[in-house]
């Protein structure tokens, strides 16, 4: 796929991904007394590379290698308490935020293998 299409289902699939972290429960019940957490991502590092998913035909002991693209870097969450205590900044070294199957686009749950 070209890199741009890539980029595109990085947009999307982020918002959907995060969703249920960023979403502001209080109102529904579900969440009463949580601070409304924002998060801002910072994608530092693209990687071409490959994956391994996981392959119904050939049982748990084997799987395909597929071509991906992986999006590292950090992300801030800020909870709103105060603008003294600013934001949590988190760094994922070796932890893809998100994994693109550069074939067909789809996103692989890397903990899963699909």
């Amino acid at each position: 796929m070209p890199f741009s299409k890539i980029m595109a289902i990085y947009e999307k699939m982020m918002t959907i991904k995060n969703a249920d972290v960023l979403t502001d429960k209080r109102g529904s019940g579900e969440d009463v007394g949580a601070p409304v957490e924002a998060r801002t991502y910072r994608i530092d590092r693209i990687v071409f590379g490959y994956s391994r998913i996981y392959d119904t035909q050939a049982g748990d002991w084997a799987g395909l290698l597929v071509p991906v693209w992986d999006f590292f870097g950090e992300y801030e969450s800020d909870f709103g308490e105060s603008e003294k205590t600013g934001g949590t900044l988190v760094r994922e070294e070796h932890n893809s935020f998100l994994t693109i199957n550069a074939v067909d686009g789809t996103v692989i749950n890397r903990e899963s293998g699909y």
